[in-house]
């Protein structure tokens, strides 16, 4: 086999054989070795008992003795390796009470959700596939193993494993499959939030997370969720998806997907945040979403300040934007400033975003072009990383200068007034309109102190 994890894998396979004991390859590996897809892991099935795994094997992990999976440690590779089992009854739509071990892999194969999923493989690349997985690859279609509404109503779970499937792999989903999945929807809200957001995540992250969404928008799968998601993926139709969320897959961050996602449905970062929390996603992952969308805000904000402030130079109010002009200058000096406040990586991936999303804009007039916030904006795409190199500096630690230095040369007590100067002077360098040189910049710190003793 060709990489370090089959090679152990397959270790492992020989030594259960070695001593008369049924082994295979099960799951997600089959299926993916088959799609010639990427391989994630490595999951085995036995006829061995989890204490007679556990005693050919010097490196093991109690994982779940209960259901029958010890890990197996083969050169620093994890493998976990389960008794054949049947399952009984399951709790609240989710897993079974007790499982029961036998000897027979057809058995085994058997519980499992889909044809696709319920394929054994030997160390030698011998496929036993009862349930006909093979063939349903070859045509493209996800299958319950069975009656489709005893596997959905086993694991309610696996509703949303068929939509990620269909998506990801680009197969249909099979007439009754689907039926059983519609009927079964309700159950959905017996899975804890966390696993409801583990599957979505995947899709958002596949191949194709606009099919994946227009699946969830058809079942409403999402309107039965047991903390309640109150954001309009969940009453969409899946005609109201953007055509643009077509092309996620262009961006290669899942924040990034996320943040577009929420944007194209007019989420602000305040609701955003909430709708992460309920589908319990970190804090890391939720800051990186929303931090997205709040310089998506503040630029619009800015850009609607100043085209307001261009239409009303003596005070007045301009009857619309239509009516306002912007400076050439202006928005640069905005995407500059957005630099500084949220980073050149985060601008980076916001130009990503309205890429994407420009490709639904319709195209500008010439009369519209010179007016319009479109046209600020689009000035932004063609000029924004040109302006990010022009930047002498990014980030207080680019500046030529410290909270210290001013301390010292004002012989003032530290306190709020050195952040503040700081910004001030850092915008000053990345604007150009002060040179990153530490006597300049005491110049400079020199005006702002007099302002701001003159309006004490």
């Amino acid at each position: 086999m060709g990489n370090n994890m089959e090679k152990a894998a397959n270790q492992l396979l020989q030594v259960l054989s070695a001593h008369q004991f049924e082994a295979y390859f099960v799951g997600g590996y089959v299926r993916d070795r088959i799609l010639n897809k990427p391989i994630q892991d490595i999951d085995i099935a036995t006829s061995a008992l989890p204490q007679q795994v556990m005693q050919l094997f010097p490196h093991t992990i109690p994982t779940g003795l209960k259901h029958g999976t010890v890990t197996v440690i083969i050169d620093d590779q994890a493998f976990e390796v389960t008794t054949f089992r049947k399952e009984s009854s399951y709790e609240e739509h989710r897993r079974p009470q007790h499982v029961e071990f036998v000897s027979d892999l057809v058995e085994d194969l058997q519980r499992r959700d889909f044809t696709i999923n319920a394929m054994a493989m030997d160390s030698y690349g011998g496929i036993k596939d009862p349930f006909n997985g093979q063939a349903d690859i070859e045509k493209g279609i996800v299958r319950c193993v069975g009656n489709p509404d005893e596997r959905f109503q086993e694991d309610a779970l696996r509703m949303l494993r068929c939509i990620r499937f269909a998506a990801n792999y680009h197969f249909q989903i099979e007439t009754e499959t689907w039926h059983g999945l519609l009927q079964n929807s309700a159950l959905l809200k017996h899975v804890a939030m966390e696993r409801v957001r583990v599957e979505v995540e995947k899709m958002i992250a596949g191949s194709d997370p606009f099919r994946a969404l227009q699946l969830l928008l058809t079942s409403k799968l999402l309107q039965h969720t047991k903390a309640e998601l109150a954001f309009p993926l969940v009453d969409w139709l899946p005609s109201d998806l953007p055509l643009y969320i077509k092309f996620l897959t262009e961006l290669e961050s899942p924040e990034l997907r996320w943040a577009l996602l929420l944007k194209s449905m007019k989420i602000s970062s305040d609701k955003a945040s909430k709708i992460l929390r309920k589908l319990t996603f970190s804090s890391h992952q939720s800051k990186g979403i929303v931090a997205f969308l709040k310089l998506d805000q503040w630029l619009y904000e800015q850009v609607s300040l100043a085209l307001i402030e261009q239409a009303a130079p003596q005070k007045k109010i301009a009857v619309s934007l239509a009516e306002a002009r912007l400076s050439i200058d202006r928005p640069a000096l905005i995407w500059k400033r957005a630099a500084v406040q949220f980073g050149k990586e985060a601008l980076l991936g916001w130009l990503q975003m309205m890429q994407l999303e420009k490709q639904q804009l319709v195209p500008l007039t010439e009369q519209t072009k010179k007016s319009t916030a479109d046209f600020v904006f689009a000035g932004f795409c063609e000029n924004g990383v040109e302006w990010i190199a022009e930047m002498p500096v990014e980030t207080l630690a680019d500046l030529e200068i410290t909270g210290s230095d001013l301390v010292e040369h004002f012989a003032l007590l530290p306190g709020p007034w050195v952040s503040e100067m700081l910004q001030r002077l850092l915008l000053d360098a990345a604007f150009g309109n002060a040179r990153n040189q530490k006597r300049y910049l005491l110049q400079r710190a020199e005006i702002y102190r007099k302002e701001l003793k003159k309006h004490e």
